[in-house]
């Protein structure tokens, strides 16, 4: 029969690898609510499509992004190689991988954003920051 001393040490020691395993617990959980406010959410993926207007399309499917994130965060998970300027009213994209914005934006071919809804593309309504 186990002695009552051992049985009262096996209990305490049981009680006290509850108390440290719910302590880590509660931590990570209220650090990961942090972490969710300051991202905004969970992660989202995206589908990104660069067409740079000669026939050449890149599609990046499946691109993990914040959930606050804009489009010019997700042009940036695809690509480093972006040039653009920085104006009041938001980023204007003037080069991607290569190609430049030709023209201006009323007689030539310049880096707009669209998005896909209800099966048709649609203008960005806003810069892409």
């Amino acid at each position: 029969m186990i002695e009552k001393r051992t049985l009262t040490i096996a209990v305490l020691a049981m009680f006290v690898w509850a108390l440290i395993a719910t302590s880590f617990a509660a931590y990570y959980y209220i650090n990961f609510q942090d972490l969710l406010k300051a991202i905004g959410g969970a992660p989202v993926k995206v589908h990104v499509l660069l067409d740079y207007g000669n026939g050449t399309k890149e599609w990046y499917n499946g691109t993990t992004l914040f959930a606050n994130s804009t489009v010019f965060d997700a042009l940036l998970s695809v690509t480093k190689n972006v040039k653009f300027d920085v104006y009041p009213y938001g980023v204007l994209v003037t080069e991607i991988n290569g190609v430049k914005n030709v023209g201006n934006i009323t007689s030539g071919m310049a880096w707009m954003w669209y998005y896909w809804e209800n099966g048709s593309w649609n203008w960005g309504p806003e810069a892409c920051d």
